[in-house]
């Protein structure tokens, strides 16, 4: 079994750090916008306990557009936007550099405020994920490793994917992410094990491997969402706003997602569902956090004693 103690020590990076450029590894971010013909591919490796199954693997396409919705040279956001109908706000990935805090996940639907000195994050991006609500989900910090095809590679905790919602023999995942950039668009390989987390102690249930491809393609296919997205970015600008402020309050937070008759995301969708003058984008963030602080509440803080119960 594994400890959660002793997991939450490799959460902050797994991957070495390296010779770095700061430009380099900024352009390599970047370079992950674009059009892309999206494969994702998942496969049960091995598994961790007697009698269990490999599922079969899993394999989708998609089409999806990734836009830069902001870019600085210490900051840059990624929105992934599904192209094929339905079309959807995706996932988001929010980068920094060398940044010494950052949320990261701890057990079912709770995060705590991770804090790294100034020197243990010389040179790394932080990567944070978003889902499709602007919900955190995961995030974790590392070098770039710059050369032909620059990688960058990370393991962190993070929640259950949506892919496995009807699971219910494990609860966390631990992920090995890494983002590989190539002359043709670049590819999310992922090494994820699947873990039961009961009283503070995880039990691995099963590794999977997962390749997510991103192969480019003629930008005219995605610019009905680009259009459409530029059109209500700056509307889920204030829900992102009300998250930030929500969470804040909290040095580690709980997440109900399903605290009333409609769920959490499904709220905010349709708070956020269409474009909306500037003049109202205040009274968004405000009815976004009435709605995300209903949901998010102070929790108990990680301590070894407490994550070593058996």
């Amino acid at each position: 079994m594994v400890g959660v103690a002793s997991a939450m020590a490799l959460l902050p990076k797994e991957a070495a750090a390296g010779t770095i450029d700061d430009s380099a590894a900024h352009d390599a971010i970047l370079a992950q916008q674009g059009c892309f013909r999206v494969t994702f591919q998942y496969e049960e490796l091995e598994a961790h306990q007697a009698g269990y199954e490999l599922k079969p693997p899993t394999q989708s396409e998609v089409i999806e557009l990734v836009t830069v919705d902001s870019a600085s040279p210490t900051s840059i956001v990624l929105q992934h936007i599904l192209v094929t109908p339905p079309r959807i706000k995706h996932w988001k990935q929010l980068w920094r550099f060398e940044a010494t805090e950052f949320d990261t996940y701890i057990r079912p639907d709770a995060w705590t405020r991770q804090r790294l000195s100034a020197e243990a994050v010389q040179g790394e991006w932080t990567q944070e994920v978003r889902g499709v609500a602007d919900n955190p989900r995961y995030a974790c910090s590392a070098a770039w490793e710059l050369g032909d095809e620059p990688s960058w590679t990370c393991q962190t905790w993070a929640a259950k994917p949506r892919r496995d919602k009807d699971r219910d023999d494990y609860n966390i995942l631990q992920r090995q992410n890494t983002h590989r950039i190539h002359k043709g668009g670049w590819v999310h390989e992922q090494r994820n094990t699947k873990i039961r987390l009961q009283r503070g102690v995880g039990t691995p249930v099963v590794t999977e491997r997962g390749e997510n491809t991103y192969d480019r393609i003629d930008p005219a296919a995605c610019e009905d969402a680009r259009l459409w997205w530029e059109k209500r970015r700056e509307t889920w600008g204030a829900v992102q706003s009300a998250w930030d402020e929500v969470s804040a309050r909290y040095e580690t937070y709980q997440l109900d997602h399903g605290n009333g008759v409609i769920p959490l995301w499904v709220r905010l969708f349709w708070l956020a569902r269409r474009p909306v003058a500037e003049a109202r984008h205040e009274k968004i963030e405000a009815r976004a956090t009435r709605i995300i602080a209903k949901h998010l509440h102070a929790a108990p803080a990680p301590t070894a004693s407490a994550l070593d119960t058996p």
